[in-house]
């Protein structure tokens, strides 16, 4: 049961996350989206920075999903297990780090 929240829940849910953030229907807030002093400052950085970071989220979701059916497969799931966790937070780093780097490129 806890490999398939992990390989399968996961992913689903950060996928559920993105679709709102893409589709620019989350206002400014403190508690969903990036929230950085920048996106909090004005509605013209807010939407584009979390539609870039909803798709950051999608594609992590998908790379992590794709990898949860690679490993489950796998005679020693712990080790699987590991792994996928190792993949998923690396994936789920580089995508972050993506929207960071586009929401400081941003003007208003």
């Amino acid at each position: 049961m806890r490999w398939y929240l992990l390989a399968y829940g996961v992913p689903l849910l950060l996928a559920a996350l993105s679709v709102p953030l893409i589709c620019r229907v989350v206002p400014r807030n403190t508690v969903y989206g990036l929230r950085t002093s920048r996106t909090l400052s004005s509605d013209s950085i807010w939407y584009p920075a979390n539609r870039v970071t909803g798709i950051a989220l999608l594609c992590v979701s998908f790379v992590w999903f794709v990898a949860g059916v690679v490993l489950s497969g796998a005679t020693d799931i712990r080790k699987a297990d590991l792994t996928l966790i190792a993949f998923g937070c690396g994936a789920l780093a580089i995508g972050m780090i993506t929207a960071f780097a586009y929401a400081s490129r941003l003007r208003t």
